[in-house]
C-alpha cells in the first residue's frame, strides 16, 4: 500500500510539477493523447521512482520522459516503427544515472562496471539534441524487437566510432578530448573497442600512481571525454560534474580506459572514501 501510494504521488507530482497530461488508471498511467490502455503500468513506474522522494526532480524527469516518448510514438502512428528506427542511437549511462530506466533497459554492460549500454534516440523529442535512453515499453509500443534493432545498430556504432576518432585527432597533436558525433555521445563512444583501443594506446603523461598504464581519461558530461593531464584532476573532474546539469552529467572521477574495460581509478575511490 505504501509504494502505491508512492508511485500515485509521482505521477500527480509529473501532473502538477512539470505540466505533463498524464492519466492515473487502475492499471498505470495513460499518456497524453494515447488511446490504448495504460501505456505505463504501475510496476514500471515504480521501477522509475527507485528509492527517490517521489516529488523530486529525478524520478518526475525519468516518468515525465517516459511519458514523451509513449506520445510521440503515439502521434506517429503507423510511422512509428519507420522513424524510430532511424533515429535509434546506443546510449551509455553509468548505474544510478538520473536517466537510467533499470535493469531491463540494459543490453550490454561494459566490464569494468562502469557503464551500462542500451537503446537510445536521437531527435525524435522536439528540441532534444542530445539522446535520451528508449525504455523497453516504447520499443514494444512501437512494435520493434529490440533484439533485432539492437544487432543492426553496431554497424551505425562502428562507423560513428570512426568518425570520432578521425575529429579528435584533427583536434591537434596528442588529442585532447573525444566528443560525440551523429548522435552517439561521447561517454557512449568509450563502450566501443576500437575507441577504447585507440585511447589506451595514446601516449601516457607524467606517471603517477593513480594512472600508471595509460593517458588519463574523464567524462564528467556525457558529450566530452577530456584526455591528458586535464582529465587525470580528479577535482576539476568533479566540479565540471557538478556544474552540469544531472540528466547531462557522466561520471565525477577519472577513468582508468583499457582495450577490455573502463574502470574508475583506485585513487579516486580512495580519495572518494576521504571525503
Amino acid at each position: 500500500m505504501e509504494e502505491h501510494t508512492a508511485v500515485r504521488r509521482l505521477v500527480r507530482a509529473v501532473c502538477v510539477l512539470d505540466g505533463v497530461g498524464a492519466t492515473a488508471t487502475a492499471d498505470g498511467v495513460l499518456a497524453p493523447g494515447c488511446s490504448c490502455g495504460a501505456a505505463v503500468g504501475w510496476p514500471e513506474v515504480a521501477r522509475l521512482l527507485r528509492d527517490d522522494d517521489p516529488i523530486t526532480p529525478a524520478p518526475r524527469r525519468r516518468l515525465a520522459l517516459l511519458l514523451e516518448l509513449h506520445h510521440a510514438v503515439e502521434v506517429l502512428g503507423p510511422a512509428a516503427t519507420e522513424v524510430l528506427a532511424r533515429a535509434l542511437r546506443p546510449l551509455a549511462l553509468p548505474a544510478g544515472h538520473l536517466l537510467h530506466p533499470g535493469p531491463e533497459w540494459v543490453h550490454e554492460r561494459v566490464p569494468g562496471d562502469v557503464l551500462d549500454v542500451g537503446l537510445g534516440v536521437w531527435r525524435l523529442l522536439p528540441g532534444d539534441d542530445e539522446p535520451v535512453p528508449l525504455p523497453p515499453s516504447v520499443i514494444r509500443s512501437a512494435q520493434l524487437d529490440p533484439t533485432a534493432v539492437w544487432a543492426a545498430l553496431r554497424p551505425l556504432t562502428e562507423r560513428l566510432a570512426c568518425f570520432a576518432i578521425d575529429r579528435a585527432e584533427a583536434g591537434g597533436t596528442p588529442p585532447r578530448a573525444l566528443a560525440g558525433v551523429g548522435g552517439a555521445d561521447a561517454l557512449t563512444m568509450l563502450t566501443v573497442p576500437a575507441v577504447r583501443a585507440w585511447l589506451a594506446g595514446l601516449e601516457p603523461g607524467p606517471p603517477t600512481t593513480a594512472r600508471p598504464e595509460a593517458p588519463a581519461v574523464s567524462a564528467p558530461r556525457r558529450d566530452r571525454v577530456w584526455i591528458g593531464t586535464a582529465a587525470a584532476d580528479q577535482d576539476y573532474a568533479r566540479a565540471v560534474w557538478l556544474l552540469t546539469a544531472p540528466a547531462r552529467r557522466g561520471l565525477p572521477e577519472p577513468l582508468t580506459v583499457a582495450t577490455e574495460r573502463v574502470t574508475r581509478t583506485p585513487a579516486t575511490r580512495d580519495h572518494a572514501h576521504q571525503q
